[in-house]
């Protein structure tokens, strides 16, 4: 860890610079003073940003003026309006940096400069605080093809790695990564294969290319550096990969359970349904229209032609609905007659048992007329027998 820590250092000291040592010199006028500016400039501009060294700045103002409401109005002042060079200077002043005319003229110029800039900008943060501020407030929810596409990069990663260890540093004559196992373990979707697949394919693709007498130029000179024995190596790992991918697709696939249709509820099938729902001179009041569905036999009287109708099912099946129509009933069977005195008649429809209603409409005198499925506004719902 030690020794970790040492190489940290040194490395930032051969390629950022360290921060200089301002005890070492005495003032402004030493000869080493130019360098040590610079040293302190790249170091704090390098692992610093224009956020994180506001708080500097407001502490170098607070010492170099005392004017409060200057410090105020930087305050406002939007970050980036300050050079880093500027924030820069002001942090090695507090570290202990000799004061220097220039430096304390060229930080107070850039301050003011900042600070005289805050109507433009207070202007336009007045026209985005509505919008765009709210947008720009708002984080960021990946979307679910960019997880998706994170989830196939995480996929390939594992093969690569595998690639990597196995064939390149290990070299394996004969690499067999266990593929559908960790496709199963991840359980990989199927939809996801085809994009794994043609990441390998293209790698693939490439090495095949620089081989041969109809090489491609570029692509030999890119892989000129493998022997033959790579070659077949990185065949034979691309080839038993993607042989295991469309594999694992295909048992996917045939694995894949239909999706099941969600069953409609009955007062949704029943919501177009249009109907009268009473009548006052009969005093007839209709049934809930979902009550016929899944039912064996059905009774509606249309008030307009006063004709009573059986709605029958076949031997096995329910009637239903669909849409303004009364489906899945035998169209021989169901059957209407005209009613003479409505208004008795119905009343003994009323009192009659399951027994009586077998023999009802037989005992009506008028003629059949067929029945076509079809209410309307006119139409009561009498009864529904399951």
């Amino acid at each position: 860890m030690a020794k970790t820590r040492r190489m940290a250092k040194n490395l930032i000291a051969d390629y950022i610079g360290l921060l200089p040592d301002w005890k070492s010199i005495e003032s402004c006028e030493d000869e080493k003073f130019p360098e040590m500016v610079k040293e302190a400039l790249r170091h704090y501009g390098y692992f610093n940003s224009a956020k994180t060294m506001r708080k500097s700045m407001l502490a170098w103002l607070k010492v170099n003026t005392t004017d409060a409401e200057f410090i105020k109005s930087y305050k406002r002042s939007l970050d980036w309006r300050t050079p880093i060079p500027a924030y820069s200077l002001a942090m090695a002043s507090l570290a202990g940096m000799p004061a220097s005319d220039k430096h304390f003229d060229y930080i107070m110029g850039k301050v003011t400069d900042a600070v005289s800039h805050n109507a433009i900008d207070g202007v336009q943060i007045a026209v985005l605080s509505s919008e765009e501020k709210a947008k720009a407030a708002k984080k960021y929810v990946p979307s679910i093809q960019d997880r998706i596409s994170d989830k196939i990069s995480d996929y390939i990663l594992h093969f690569e790695i595998k690639f990597e260890d196995g064939i390149i540093e290990r070299k394996e004559k004969h690499p067999t990564p266990d593929v559908r196992t960790y496709l199963t373990t991840e359980n990989v979707g199927a939809s996801m294969i085809g994009r794994i697949v043609d990441h390998f394919q293209a790698q693939w693709d490439e090495i095949k290319g620089s081989q041969g007498v109809n090489a491609d130029e570029q692509l030999k000179e890119a892989y000129a550096h493998l022997t033959r024995g790579d070659v077949k190596r990185f065949t034979d790992f691309y080839k038993a990969l993607i042989i295991d991918l469309e594999m694992y697709k295909e048992q996917k696939k045939v694995a894949r359970v239909p999706r099941q249709r969600k069953a409609v509820s009955k007062i949704k099938q029943a919501s177009r349904l249009n109907y009268l729902k009473l009548h006052d001179g009969l005093k007839l009041v209709s049934i809930k229209p979902e009550d016929i569905i899944d039912s064996k036999e059905l009774w509606v009287y249309q008030t307009k032609y006063r004709k009573l109708g059986k709605y029958i099912t076949d031997s096995y099946g329910t009637l239903g609905i669909k849409g303004t129509t009364i489906v899945g009933f035998n169209t021989s069977a169901s059957v209407q007659k005209t009613l003479r005195k409505p208004k008795e008649q119905l009343a003994e429809f009323k009192k009659a048992g399951r027994v009586k209603l077998r023999t009802f409409l037989e005992d009506v005198k008028a003629v059949e007329i067929k029945l076509t499925g079809r209410i309307n506004k006119d139409t009561i719902l009498l009864k529904a027998v399951t």
